[in-house]
């Protein structure tokens, strides 16, 4: 791990999320940001994994608080996710409304790039299809 890189953890998971959620414009995450998510929460399911290989007390604890991170990670992930998406799509329905070149697009991510180009042109092409022909009398 590089020295400027950040230890991937419930708390910087949150904190990214109360970031995303506070501000009106998407956030700049790390372009690697889903593979540390998911290398974070297949390292919490794999202790969970080696939990279930014991009956000892503490094994039993042990079990039932990870279980515990699991749930609250994906419900996190999930949640951090759903805000991205929104502020995406709502990203999206203002380039097909002014001009797509004025929306900064600097913080998507690759992929949320393309999903936020696929939403344009569906939204383009529903606005020809039926605004412009109304508009237009046909």
């Amino acid at each position: 791990m590089a020295d400027n890189e950040v230890v991937f953890t419930y708390e910087t998971l949150y904190e990214l999320f109360r970031r995303e959620k506070n501000k009106e414009e998407l956030q700049k995450i790390d372009d690697k940001f889903y593979q540390e998510a998911l290398s974070y929460l297949k390292e919490k399911q794999d202790l969970y994994d080696e939990t279930l290989k014991k009956d000892d007390l503490f094994s039993v604890n042990e079990r039932e608080s990870l279980h515990t991170q699991i749930n609250n990670i994906r419900k996190l992930l999930k949640d951090f996710y759903d805000k991205r998406e929104r502020k995406i799509i709502n990203m999206a329905i203002n380039a097909v409304k002014i001009n797509k070149n004025v929306i900064d697009t600097s913080t998507l991510l690759p992929l949320e790039k393309e999903l936020y180009e696929r939403i344009i042109d569906v939204l383009e092409q529903s606005r020809k299809e039926i605004l412009l022909n109304v508009l237009m009398l046909r």
